[in-house]
């Protein structure tokens, strides 16, 4: 029995779809049932078990509060989720096949609708009680931070062996992440006890390629592998830096984006000032050069180094002509 037998039998047997047609993907199948109906055939990750996917499914009544379409896993007839086809191929897992096209960064309005949808997911996850809280295992910004400072703590050196234009950032670069991470630890100890109004099920891999634009201000969500609870403000501060890095804009539009999440969440003021802080991160820089070193730190990746500190200054411009980072660095 082919791949393709294969899979249209388990199919049939465990979600009774009659398959008309399979279309393969970079790392997953499309299906489409004699019905018409279309879905996402999704092999199983590291992270994926019988029980996340389980609580991911559980978010339903979250997006649907939140009038947002979003690739969450379908059960079988028995109830389950993991499905082992046979015939050698990988488990994995079926999902609804959302319309539309990826995000362009480039888009204002798409831009837009992303960081309505955003906030208005994260507010109904709170709202909705925190689904399958139990579950899903609490992520930690901040200790994601700390993380890659003490990685790009380890790689400057090298990396700016292999790429002379780094030496004038080293103090800069440095000094950001100390005084994001200073900030940002002290808003937390402040407010250790208000967990109800500053963790919400988070993306946490909020690109522009996991969301798909449908037309108008609707969005939907794709790609839940990193999904957990977590600060609300690590998805803005994430699509931020990707449309930063995909999109040349006025400082004018670098400042709507923060604002459009800050009401479509309806942030404290507090909460606003630290969204601030956090996209001062230079997050593109510090990406870009975990990933070139991790490489090799290879020539043909210096394109892409020059680019990452092309955006960091595009930053800077923003940030300096709304009268922002007047703080000393080193305070």
């Amino acid at each position: 029995m082919s791949a393709r037998e294969h899979l249209v039998l388990a199919f049939r047997r465990a979600y009774g779809v009659e398959v008309k047609s399979l279309v393969r993907r970079r790392t997953v199948v499309g299906v489409v049932g004699e019905d018409g109906s279309h879905y996402i055939w999704k092999p199983l990750t590291a992270r994926d078990d019988e029980t996340r996917l389980c609580a991911l499914a559980d978010l339903g009544p979250v997006f649907e509060a939140a009038g947002t379409e979003a690739a969450l896993p379908l059960p079988t007839r028995s109830g389950g989720y993991v499905l082992e086809v046979g015939g050698g191929l990988q488990s994995g897992y079926l999902q609804k096949w959302v319309t539309g096209r990826h995000v362009d960064a480039s888009s204002l309005r798409e831009r837009h609708a992303v960081l309505t949808s955003l906030g208005s997911v994260h507010r109904r996850s709170q709202d909705c009680g925190f689904p399958a809280w139990s579950t899903l295992q609490r992520g930690t910004l901040l200790h994601k931070l700390r993380l890659k400072e003490r990685a790009v703590s380890r790689i400057w050196a090298p990396a700016e062996a292999a790429c002379p234009a780094l030496r004038g950032w080293k103090a800069r670069a440095e000094g950001q992440m100390r005084y994001v991470l200073r900030r940002y630890a002290a808003y937390l100890a402040d407010n250790r006890d208000d967990v109800q109004h500053i963790f919400a099920f988070c993306h946490r891999d909020l690109a522009p390629h996991n969301v798909m634009y449908q037309g108008g201000d609707a969005v939907a969500w794709i790609d839940f592998d990193h999904a957990n609870y977590d600060d609300m403000l690590h998805d803005p501060m994430q699509f931020i830096s990707h449309c930063t890095f995909l999109a040349q804009m006025s400082a004018e539009e670098y400042y709507a984006l923060h604002q459009r999440y800050v009401a479509s969440a309806k942030l404290t003021a507090t909460q606003a000032s630290i969204l601030w802080i956090l996209t001062m991160w230079p997050d593109i820089l510090v990406r870009t050069l975990i990933e070139w070193t991790r490489a090799g730190c290879k020539e043909e990746g210096l394109t892409r180094v020059h680019y990452a500190l092309t955006c960091e200054r595009r930053k800077l411009v923003y940030r300096s002509k709304l009268g922002l980072n007047v703080e000393r660095l080193d305070a």
